[in-house]
């Protein structure tokens, strides 16, 4: 999924040479030795995966590149909550649980980027 996203394919671990059983210049194939650049062909990207189980299970799946996405604006840092319950079986563990949330408010919590 990387490679489709990225545009890059990467080469194949492990290989040596090819099978010179199988015609591959005749089948316009050829096994990925190298990094390579995908080809531009103003299409999207496309790529087959397969897996082939010791117990009989294959799979075969293919995916294609989705569309860009532009970054999202900066957002507020410090968005109003309108509604926050915090509940408990005593009111100690509301009043405990209160204040662990308000403390992680206080410091992680101003670091996340929260959906508008």
């Amino acid at each position: 999924m990387l490679a489709v996203q990225h545009g890059r394919i990467p080469p194949n671990q492990r290989f040596e040479s090819p099978n010179p059983h199988i015609p591959f210049a005749d089948l316009r194939m050829k096994v990925v030795d190298t990094l390579t650049e995908w080809p531009e062909t103003g299409h999207p990207r496309r790529a087959g995966v397969s897996s082939f189980g010791f117990g009989g299970t294959n799979a075969h799946v293919v995916i294609e590149q989705g569309q860009e996405v532009s970054p999202s604006p900066e957002r507020d840092l410090d968005p109003a909550v309108s509604t926050l319950v915090v509940a408990g079986k005593t009111a100690q563990r509301v009043a405990a649980t209160a204040g662990v949330l308000a403390d992680w408010m206080e410091g992680p919590a101003r670091r996340c980027r929260w959906p508008t």
